[in-house]
C-alpha cells in the first residue's frame, strides 16, 4: 500500500495510510478465509464490511477510549490479545 515506512517519512499521515490498508484489505477480504489484523481498534470500525471472520490481535492496549469499537463488532469477529483488554469485551486468550 505505502511505497515507504511512514514512520520514516514525516510528510506521510499514519492514520491515513492504516485506513486505506483496512479499507484495501477489506475489499479483499471475500478472497481469504479470514482476516487477521494488528492494527488495534481501526477494522473493528468497519468489522460489517469484511466477507470473512475477523480476527483482530491487540499487541499492546492503547487505552479505555478503544472500548467502544470493541463492543459494536458481532461474530465472526473475535479479538485475541497478548494484553487484559477488559471484562466486557469478547477476547481470545492464546496459550
Amino acid at each position: 500500500m505505502c511505497a515507504r515506512g511512514y514512520a520514516d517519512d514525516p510528510s506521510l499521515d499514519g492514520r491515513v495510510w492504516e485506513a486505506m490498508h483496512v479499507a484495501h484489505a477489506l475489499s479483499r477480504s471475500g478472497e481469504f478465509d479470514v482476516v487477521h489484523s494488528h492494527l488495534d481498534w481501526l477494522p473493528l470500525a468497519f468489522a460489517d464490511h469484511c466477507r470473512a471472520p475477523l480476527l483482530t490481535t491487540v499487541h499492546g492496549f492503547s487505552g479505555m477510549g478503544i472500548l467502544p469499537a470493541y463492543g459494536t463488532t458481532s461474530p465472526p469477529c473475535t479479538t485475541a490479545s497478548i494484553w487484559t483488554l477488559s471484562p466486557s469485551t469478547r477476547w481470545a486468550a492464546g496459550g
